[in-house]
C-alpha cells in the first residue's frame, strides 16, 4: 500500500522511497548487499497500453515488448534476503515510487483503478515520485544491479 511512511506489520517491514529519500535508501540497501544478496522484485505498471488484433502466438512477444517500451514504471518493490531466506532485521523491503502523471502518461483505466483501490496515490506520485533517470544514476553504482 502506497503512503508517505513506512508500513510495518508483524515481520514485514516496508520503506517507501521517494525522490527526497532515494539516495539515503539506496545507501542503506548497498550496506546490506554483502550479507543479503538474494533480491526479489515486484513491479507495478499502468496496464496494457497497446495491442494488435492478430494471433497471440505470432505477436505475443511483440505486444509485450511494445507495451514495455510505451509504459512507465509506477512502483518497484525490492526485498533482500540471504541464501537461507533470512531477511535483514528492520527494513528489508523497499517500495520505489516513481513519478507518474495521469495527465501525460499512457495507461489502462482498469489498471489505474485497481492500483488506486490498492492505495496508490497518483497525486503524490506526480509531486514526490522518483525521476527514473535519477534512480538509474543512484542504483547502478550501488551494487544492486550489474553486480557479479
Amino acid at each position: 500500500k502506497l503512503n508517505e511512511g513506512s508500513n510495518q506489520t508483524s515481520d514485514i517491514r516496508i520503506k517507501d522511497v521517494w525522490e527526497d529519500n532515494l539516495k539515503e535508501e539506496i545507501g542503506n540497501i548497498a550496506e546490506l548487499l554483502s550479507e543479503f544478496n538474494v533480491i526479489s522484485m515486484d513491479t507495478e505498471f499502468p496496464g496494457i497500453v497497446t495491442s494488435w488484433n492478430m494471433d497471440w502466438k505470432t505477436l505475443g512477444y511483440q505486444v509485450i515488448r511494445k507495451n514495455v517500451e510505451l509504459s512507465s514504471l509506477i512502483q518497484l518493490g525490492i526485498t533482500l534476503a540471504d541464501s537461507n531466506g533470512n531477511k535483514p532485521k528492520g527494513i528489508h523491503t523497499w517500495q520505489f515510487n516513481f513519478k507518474f502523471d495521469l495527465r501525460t502518461e499512457q495507461y489502462q483505466s482498469d489498471s489505474i483503478k485497481l492500483l488506486q483501490d490498492a492505495g496508490i496515490n497518483f497525486e503524490i506520485l506526480k509531486t514526490k515520485g522518483i525521476n527514473i533517470a535519477h534512480f538509474a544514476e543512484e542504483v547502478i553504482p550501488s551494487g544492486l544491479v550489474l553486480n557479479e
